[in-house]
């Protein structure tokens, strides 16, 4: 293979990848449910590094059926922890194709310093938190597949 091919074979990876994660963020700002089978949860995107940081930290109640969807640049082992967060959370780890790869249950906000960390010994690519037990409530178990709908600015849903 000549060194010309080996540029345009680079060239055109890079301008795919650039394409697809372009695709992807423009995509995730649109979410707004996560659904599994026909029971959904409104979700906060939380993508940017500060949003990624900060999380549901601080918040003293979350809707019953809400939650936030933490979207990473790219797939890795994602760690969550309970430091600031003053509600207790189920934490539901997504892989990229949308299933689930781990479930934390009844996280209790941290009291003291270190806080544990909580997280699968694989890759995901979002990470889910909800109101604790809502993963019981829903029966959600490893490899149940998430929807993430797309709601169109200024339309309604029938």
């Amino acid at each position: 293979m000549s060194k010309k091919q080996i540029w345009v074979m680079v060239i055109a990876a890079a301008i795919l990848i650039y394409s697809f994660v372009k695709y992807s963020q423009e995509l995730s700002n649109a979410w707004s449910e996560v659904c599994f089978q026909s029971r959904c949860v409104q979700v906060e995107v939380a993508q940017k590094k500060e949003d990624l940081l900060r999380g549901l930290q601080d918040r003293t109640s979350l809707p019953e059926k809400g939650g936030m969807l933490f979207i990473f640049p790219k797939p890795g082992e994602y760690h969550m922890w309970m430091k600031d967060t003053r509600i207790p959370l189920d934490i539901i780890w997504l892989d990229h194709y949308q299933n689930v790869i781990f479930i934390a249950k009844n996280l209790q906000p941290c009291q003291k310093d270190p806080c544990p960390s909580y997280g699968p010994r694989q890759e995901a690519l979002y990470v889910l938190e909800v109101n604790a037990g809502l993963a019981d409530k829903w029966q959600l178990k490893l490899n149940d597949w998430a929807n993430f709908k797309i709601k169109e600015p200024g339309k309604e849903e029938s």
